[in-house]
């Protein structure tokens, strides 16, 4: 009888830039679903605007418009790298840019790998939990457990 290697799948809702929790041995040959509403929002799909009629453009002031380009490198310089193909469609969509709104008006999600410790790690940009949570899941799929820190 041939028995299917199932990876253990986690989630961690507002996972930030951390990435020390995952140098635990738990961690080796795991699926991990980080999730983060930002950049678009520090609050959720919450927006807040201030001096609109001092720019162009309004600006979301929840925003924090260099927190992807902030996770790339923290998870590159920790040996999780993005396929070229994410890394060519976070180009395209701006993810790396100043980024204020939600692109394509949900989340983007993209894959990095640590190969050496067989850890794939799914990063949930601009998703809102509970606003989100329906598509998230559809996407997770069964999971073993959440991670709380």
């Amino acid at each position: 009888m041939v028995t299917e290697n199932i990876r253990p799948t986690y989630i961690y809702v507002g996972a930030g830039k951390d990435t020390e929790i995952f140098t635990a041995n738990w961690a080796d040959g795991a699926t991990i679903h980080c999730i983060d509403s930002q950049p678009h929002s520090e609050f959720g799909i919450c927006e807040y605007y201030e001096n609109t009629h001092l720019v162009d453009k309004p600006i979301n002031m929840f925003a924090r418009p260099s927190f992807a380009i902030s996770i790339v490198e923290q998870y590159n310089s920790k040996g999780y790298e993005c396929s070229r193909e994410d890394r060519i469609h976070i180009e395209k969509t701006g993810l790396l840019s100043s980024t204020y709104t939600r692109l394509g008006a949900g989340q983007t999600i993209i894959k990095f790998i640590n190969m050496a410790r067989n850890i794939i790690i799914w990063y949930h940009f601009n998703t809102c939990l509970p606003d989100d949570t329906a598509e998230t899941i559809k996407v997770i799929g069964s999971y073993d457990g959440i991670i709380c820190k």
